[in-house]
């Protein structure tokens, strides 16, 4: 929907004799790894992300606060969620980076599950 609206806009600007640079919507997947964010409530500055059929527990550390489901994008083609430690990512919904520190990689859903009841109060 979103992508019809920039194309129909652009036709409209251009048929009209008017020039616009319109961002290129963000893409998913290629080289760079993706991860949806999971907010549960009472895990204040922790959040989680899923990752392939992998949740990542994450602590919020600077930048811009990540929303439900806004989508995380790693900084370059080496960095992954599949391991513990600080990284910079891009959020994809405000094109800003973060700095997250993920505490916990690959967790299966009864990980996942266990760690909400531990870490969120």
């Amino acid at each position: 929907m979103k992508m019809c609206l920039h194309a129909t806009l652009a036709l409209i600007l251009l048929s009209s004799g008017s020039s616009l640079a319109l961002a290129a919507p963000p893409r998913l997947g290629g080289p760079l790894v993706d991860g949806s964010v999971v907010r549960v409530q009472g895990c204040g500055v922790h959040f989680f992300i899923a990752y392939g059929n992998t949740f990542e527990l994450a602590e919020w550390l600077g930048g811009d606060p990540v929303r439900e489901t806004e989508v995380l994008q790693t900084t370059d083609s080496t960095t992954t969620f599949e391991r513990e430690g600080r990284l910079t990512v891009t959020d994809l919904a405000t094109g800003r980076t973060v700095d997250v520190y993920i505490d916990k990689a690959l967790m299966n859903r009864t990980e996942f599950d266990r760690t909400i009841a531990l870490t969120c109060h």
